[in-house]
């Protein structure tokens, strides 16, 4: 660690952290809430295996997480202004 960033490292206090942290606290919180429903929706309402309903939910933050990370590596790989 240079002593550049070791200065920019001192400088960060817990308050940013929290500030920088909190919309994605928030959509985090949100798409919690849209799991639940439709887990209860098709568990519940539509009467579809409760196994399945995870499988299928669970299969789609995989999509997400996976998505997420290539689309964020090809962004840093690809010089641009």
């Amino acid at each position: 660690m240079s002593q550049e960033e070791k200065s920019l490292w001192s400088k960060s206090t817990t308050k940013k952290f929290l500030l920088f942290s909190m919309p994605k606290f928030c959509t985090s919180i949100i798409m919690g809430f849209a799991d639940i429903t439709l887990y209860t929706l098709y568990a519940l309402a539509y009467q579809i295996s409760p196994f399945l309903v995870a499988l299928a939910l669970g299969l789609g933050k995989l999509t997400i997480a996976t998505s997420q990370f290539f689309f964020g590596w090809i962004s840093d790989a690809k010089y641009t202004r």
